[in-house]
């Protein structure tokens, strides 16, 4: 489920994504399925997600970070540009 208050600008959201109030998606994003996106988070151009990530709260994630599948991340946490997340946080 989409909250009312996300911003998506031409990115790929994937079946069953569901973000919290505040999320900021910028363009050329791609969002696997069952991914759930926490509150006040921030995906800058070009942040891949593979399936059933979860993020937590107010997190961002640099130009072009990607995180693989089944990854979570916990609450305020920044990912820099171009890296890659493979175990979670």
């Amino acid at each position: 489920m989409i909250s009312s208050s996300v911003f998506v600008l031409g990115s790929g959201l994937a079946f069953g994504v569901t973000t919290g109030h505040g999320v900021m998606i910028l363009g050329q994003c791609g969002v696997g399925h069952g991914t759930t996106i926490g509150e006040g988070s921030y995906l800058s151009g070009g942040v891949y997600f593979g399936g059933t990530v979860t993020t937590g709260k107010f997190c961002f994630f640099g130009l072009r970070a990607t995180v693989y599948d089944k990854v979570q991340i916990c609450d305020d946490v920044i990912v820099s540009a171009s890296s890659i997340d493979r175990k979670s946080t």
